[in-house]
């Protein structure tokens, strides 16, 4: 029957078309900048964020927890521990036994919190979307426009798909040199005063120096 068949090649028709229009908005969804625009939102949302977090420089890994909050965060490890208010940062090292104060560049910032990186991620790198060999996650390269003013030749970062927070940050330096950075358990908190990230000599031994390197 001409009639059914005509029916059939209509419905088979609007099917195709149907899985197109998905298909292509599904590319269309998933690319850098969506995927970049939806950790920053994510990250910008929460008013304020602890997580675990292992870094990784050569052979030596440091373990410990992060406060982040807006531009601000404080970290401590084993070894260390920083202070960071969005413009001045204090670093205090058990084997150093001093406190160095400083104004870190933003490269020094991105070793020890990714989101950093994301800040200017526009007027600072070009952002690529990678194959991802975890079905879990959406990789993002962030390669600097301007190598010869950055310290690093690029920053993969690895982004869950259901939380959209960053799992882990892989940085490589202009020279060669590559550091990494994983974080779990993330955890909502609520917002800190900014007294909080900066340095207070009482959550360090008695007596410690604090060298200004400003």
């Amino acid at each position: 029957n001409s009639t059914i068949t005509n029916a059939l090649i209509m419905k088979l028709r609007y099917i195709f078309l149907a899985s197109f229009i998905i298909c292509v908005t599904s590319l269309w969804a998933v690319n850098a900048d969506g995927v970049m625009k939806n950790v920053l939102t994510k990250y910008r949302t929460s008013t304020c964020l602890s997580a675990n977090l292992a870094i990784t420089a050569g052979k030596n890994t440091s373990k410990g927890t992060i406060i982040m909050q807006d531009n601000c965060f404080k970290l401590q490890t084993l070894e260390l521990r920083c202070w960071y208010d969005g413009k001045n940062m204090w670093t205090y090292s058990k084997d150093v036994g001093e406190v160095n104060l400083t104004s870190p560049t933003n490269e020094e910032l991105q070793s020890m919190n990714p989101y950093i990186a994301l800040r200017n991620y526009k007027t600072d790198n070009i952002v690529s979307l990678l194959k991802s060999y975890d079905s879990d996650s959406y990789v993002l390269k962030l390669v600097p426009k301007s190598t010869k003013k950055s310290t690093y030749r690029e920053i993969v970062i690895s982004v869950s798909k259901t939380s959209y927070y960053i799992t882990k940050a892989v940085i490589v330096m202009a020279n060669g040199q590559q550091s990494s950075i994983h974080i779990t358990g993330y955890r909502a908190l609520n917002k800190y005063e900014t007294q909080f990230f900066k340095f207070s000599a009482s959550e360090v031994p008695k007596a410690t120096p604090v060298i200004d390197l400003r």
